[in-house]
């Protein structure tokens, strides 16, 4: 995944010896409504600033997005469908969105998001009086994944965090239940979309979330070249509506779908030439990488026709009373 952004000579330079908070500062409100304080903490979209609404007083935490990705349309559209998808959340252990919006600066013309202020620890000091913090489990049927993934949780000090478990997802019984989100990207298909559905609702606690990505028809009448292709690939595809639909009957509701954007098809294809030569290099030609050209040539052709969307589903509580979230986490 690559970020999107403008040619270097789109972004506008700051005065020199400014920083981008002071020049926030320097601005006054942000928005006519927000008065920035004190940075929070910086990454690689932007900063998060602690605030105070001037209308309510509130406190407030602000998300100012970097200029130059303020300038891509398709960044904006996907950062401002995140705020809407945030906006919908009510939960406990989720901090709430109140606003979304777009500002000038001396930097030029932002973005930004802004969440309920909460006075708290620091990552790194929790970590410092809490070691154990709550377990995510991953799930993959093919252990050598499983084994790279513990490798690289070690490296990063938090293998302690995560449970592997060697499982097919068509059967989770193992699992139990009560977790707070199951995160499953392109994995659904293999065992059928309805079917995912159904098996993956019980692992889910009252009120939680599943993240599933599904390749669907963004057209009603798709190339038929397209169609022929994915009639032997995945024969049963079908168009988003269909497949929120399903999830509806599945007892969720749908918070946000996301479709993957085109520049991330682009830099996937582009990053398998090599592996790809390398492999036929090795092996030899095999059916699995004709189809894997094959893919690339239809989605060249008839890329607009189709492609992944990712949903975002909540479960809708069956009976009344929630039971307290235990913090748990499997993909």
């Amino acid at each position: 995944m690559t970020p999107l952004s403008p040619p270097p000579d789109a972004v506008p330079t700051p005065a020199v010896g400014s920083s981008p908070e002071d020049n926030l500062r320097a601005a006054g409100l942000l928005d006519g409504k927000y008065e920035i304080g004190e940075k929070l903490g910086a990454g690689g979209m932007g900063a998060v600033y602690k605030a105070t609404h001037v209308g309510t007083k509130r406190p407030v935490a602000v998300k100012v997005i970097h200029p130059h990705f303020s300038q891509s349309p398709e960044f904006v559209e996907r950062f401002r469908r995140e705020a809407e998808a945030a906006g919908r959340l009510r939960h406990p252990n989720v901090v709430d969105v109140t606003d979304f919006g777009f500002a000038d600066t001396p930097d030029g013309r932002v973005a930004y998001l802004v969440m309920e202020y909460l006075d708290g620890q620091t990552l790194g000091s929790v970590l410092a009086d809490e070691p154990r913090l709550p377990v995510s489990w991953a799930v993959d049927i093919h252990r050598p994944f499983l084994d790279t993934l513990r490798g690289r949780a070690r490296k990063h000090g938090v293998i302690d965090h995560i449970t592997t478990v060697a499982a097919d997802m068509a059967d989770v019984s193992q699992l139990g239940s009560d977790f707070d989100l199951v995160w499953a990207e392109g994995s659904a298909y293999a065992i059928g979309f309805e079917n995912a559905l159904r098996r993956w609702r019980p692992l889910l606690r009252p009120g939680g979330c599943l993240v599933v990505s599904e390749l669907v028809w963004f057209t009603a009448d798709p190339a038929g070249e397209a169609r022929a292709f994915f009639e032997r690939e995945y024969p049963d595809m079908r168009d988003e509506a269909t497949r929120i639909e399903q999830a509806r009957q599945a007892s969720f509701r749908l918070l946000s779908s996301l479709r993957l954007p085109a520049s991330d098809w682009r830099a996937y294809y582009a990053g398998l030439e090599v592996p790809l030569r390398e492999a036929i290099a090795k092996r030899g030609e095999l059916e699995i990488y004709t189809t894997a050209r094959r893919e690339r040539e239809m989605y060249e052709a008839h890329g607009d026709d189709y492609g992944y969307t990712c949903l975002t589903l909540q479960t809708v509580d069956r009976t009344p009373g929630s039971a307290p979230s235990v913090d748990r986490h499997a993909s």
